[in-house]
């Protein structure tokens, strides 16, 4: 009789093995992490900091004292915070099993050390996209896609002519409208230097009607082009002219931006010596 109740408890326990095997390795058994209805990362609010990984680039953000700066530049904010505010609401909808090439990866740290990764990519409505974490694969109900244009994270445009009527520009034969829409797609404090780096460099300068003077210089070196902007004033300029000079030319001190290729190309053919 014990062995018979010693034999039956042993194949019990076999099929109970054999069971949890079964559901561990059969993928419509097994457990999902996320179910519909969660919220797919409910700390969106106290990230502090952010690396995207666009087409194996990566850019790296965080925030001070209540900014977003990007490689230690400053970022466009409104894109961070808008981001951030759909991660925040953003909902698990189902599981996915269509098979789809990432175009972010995302990985967010916040407050107390906490982290999280993700990696995103486009669903058939616009206004949805498709995460994947842990190796699954879930439609959530925000397009959490970032942009692949570096442009876009950094504060835009490079040079400050939006609300300042351009009155003369010296060194420069192009169209003026390009130079209110220059972009920039990094900034750092010195030029990338190595032995086999030899930069072409030419000048230009834009006096605005209120005052303005913005003294530039651009680098070439085959496709890229760096430029350096001194934001000065006029001998009488008006006094908004000289207190937006006096409080904003820190963001021009000191630094060299890389221009986007096409920008860079168009404005360096516009000027004086080409």
């Amino acid at each position: 009789m014990k062995k018979a109740v010693i034999w039956i408890s042993g194949a019990l326990a076999a099929v109970g093995l054999a069971l949890v095997a079964v559901v561990k390795t059969m993928p419509y058994f097994a457990p999902l992490p996320y179910s519909p209805g969660d919220l797919l990362f409910a700390g969106a609010e106290d990230v502090a900091r952010l690396t995207v990984t666009v087409d194996g680039r990566r850019v790296k953000l965080k925030k001070q004292e209540g900014s977003w700066f990007v490689d230690d530049y400053y970022a466009c904010n409104r894109l961070v915070e808008d981001f951030l505010q759909k991660l925040g609401r953003a909902v698990i909808l189902s599981s996915s099993n269509v098979a789809v090439r990432p175009e972010n990866k995302v990985h967010l740290r916040g407050r107390d050390s906490v982290s999280f990764d993700f990696e995103t990519a486009p669903a058939p409505d616009p206004v949805q996209s498709v995460v994947r974490l842990e190796g699954k694969e879930y439609l959530v109900s925000e397009n959490l896609l970032l942009p692949s244009d570096l442009s876009a994270y950094y504060l835009q445009p490079l040079l400050p002519l939006q609300n300042h009527q351009i009155e003369q520009v010296v060194g420069f034969t192009g169209d003026q409208a390009d130079l209110t829409a220059l972009r920039y797609q990094a900034a750092r404090h010195a030029l990338p230097q190595s032995d086999d780096i030899a930069y072409d460099y030419r000048s230009f300068a834009v006096v605005t009607a209120d005052g303005l003077k913005l003294i530039c210089g651009v680098y070439k070196h085959r496709d890229q082009y760096w430029m350096t902007v001194q934001l000065k004033t006029t001998i009488m300029p008006t006094a908004e002219a000289a207190s937006y000079a006096k409080e904003n030319s820190f963001r021009y001190d000191g630094w060299y931006f890389l221009l986007a290729g096409a920008d860079g190309s168009r404005l360096y053919k516009s000027l004086a010596g080409n």
